[in-house]
């Protein structure tokens, strides 16, 4: 499941059209730049809408807090040891929604951002937090290398980030160090690709790379093994389809029946599309194939100190196996 590949015809119009910005549209920030030329574009209205991207940044915010998405987040971060009132760091945080909905819920939050612009940075999140009245402590900085105190977190929350990041592996060593003993990251939406030819198709399908040349993809075991090598035990790999966390807000039905359209053009797909025979098979299939791009999550812990001794790490992995039993994750 690519989440651009909805919007694939479209983009191209778009950005053969609007291939060549005079210098007044164009951004010295490249994030500004393509919220903004997203913006413009009345066909995109419901991409920008799709990615929390409003004009009225709190109208943004509430709707992320109060969405499927966050929700499943948060019962996650609850599940595996997240105390009321801890402290959660939002590596990435862009133009604040997710660090507004952790704060509304009582969490000690800071935002970590590495773009200072007013419409997807740190002034925006200034913003939002003035107009809100709600305290989100600000950050300007880079992931990479992010200069607070060791062990300083009980969650590290990344969204749609890891993938943008040119050092994956630095930027999960530092999310370790930030983080206490027993402390959680929870990376989501997640942009994979299986090779070289993947990761060119997703960058020529996605709607600004033409214009901002920011986004990025990594395979799986990428992923995996950045965290892994950084320290961390991996709890959870969730698939595309897997939770409501990779698909929100479209929901599965409405992604097979999309496929279709896209597939079967759109009256023969809009009939076919809607039975259970093809949603069966498109869920399926997207559980086998790989498209360019499609999302993915990931939930791993930093162990406890001594964790590596046999007996530790048969009762550190006795500990998961019960939480299995009641919440539904297991040890990967």
């Amino acid at each position: 499941m690519n989440i651009w590949g909805e919007w694939g015809i479209t983009m191209s119009k778009a950005s053969s059209k609007n291939s060549r910005l005079s210098k007044s549209e164009m951004n010295s920030n490249p994030w500004e730049t393509g919220a903004e030329w997203l913006r413009k574009q009345p066909e995109l209205k419901q991409l920008v809408i799709d990615c929390y991207m409003d004009e009225d940044v709190t109208v943004a915010a509430e709707r992320f807090s109060k969405g499927e998405e966050f929700a499943e987040v948060q019962k996650w971060a609850v599940r595996f040891g997240l105390p009321k009132g801890g402290r959660v760091l939002d590596i990435g945080a862009g133009n604040g929604i997710s660090s507004y909905a952790w704060a509304i819920q009582g969490y000690a939050v800071m935002a970590l951002e590495s773009n200072d612009g007013n419409t997807t940075g740190t002034r925006a999140i200034r913003r939002l937090s003035k107009q809100t009245g709600v305290d989100i402590e600000i950050c300007l900085g880079y992931g990479e290398h992010i200069g607070l105190k060791e062990g300083s977190f009980d969650l590290v929350y990344c969204r749609a980030l890891l993938h943008h990041t040119a050092d994956l592996n630095q930027i999960c060593r530092e999310a370790f160090r930030v983080l206490r003993s027993g402390g959680t990251i929870i990376a989501t939406r997640e942009h994979v690709v299986d090779g070289p030819e993947q990761l060119a198709q997703f960058l020529q399908q996605h709607p600004t790379h033409w214009l901002t040349g920011t986004e990025m993809a990594y395979s799986l075991p990428e992923y995996q093994r950045a965290l892994v090598q950084a320290g961390f035990k991996i709890l959870r790999t969730y698939g595309p389809i897997d939770t409501v966390v990779n698909y929100y807000p479209k929901s599965i039905n409405e992604q097979a029946l999309r496929s279709a359209q896209v597939q079967l053009g759109c009256v023969v797909g809009s009939l076919v599309g809607s039975t259970a025979l093809w949603q069966a098979f498109w869920k399926a299939r997207s559980r086998r194939a790989g498209s360019p791009g499609r999302l993915c999550s990931f939930v791993a812990v930093k162990p406890p100190p001594g964790i590596n001794s046999r007996k530790n790490k048969i009762s550190f992995q006795k500990m998961w196996i019960r939480i299995h039993s009641i919440g539904g994750l297991y040890w990967k």
